[in-house]
């Protein structure tokens, strides 16, 4: 069911519906709080809707359930420096690239 809803709430981002993807997103997370694809939607449409302070909190969630995704922390990292916190941004930053050569 999250599946189907995260799908559609990503046709909704993709035609730029922002709203109705933000709805079903919302919808994805109440079923399940920590569903990680649906908060990655979240921040992503916080971050496309220019609210970088919600985007650093569901950034920084994310991060909590995914600590070796290297694209979880390049996110933080990205909605950091839209809020003028470049220290942050940069520590972020790096361990995405910690975390990117220990795979290569």
């Amino acid at each position: 069911m999250i599946t189907n809803i995260l799908h559609t709430a990503r046709d909704y981002l993709n035609k730029g519906n922002h709203a109705e993807a933000e709805s079903l997103c919302q919808q994805a997370l109440n079923i399940e709080p920590n569903n990680s694809e649906a908060l990655k939607l979240s921040g992503i449409l916080a971050m496309s809707g220019e609210n970088f302070t919600r985007a650093i909190k569901v950034f920084t969630q994310i991060v909590s359930l995914e600590p070796l995704n290297a694209v979880n922390y390049y996110n933080l990292g990205l909605a950091c420096i839209n809020i003028g916190e470049s220290a942050s941004a940069v520590q972020y930053f790096q361990k995405s690239i910690e975390i990117n050569s220990k795979i290569i």
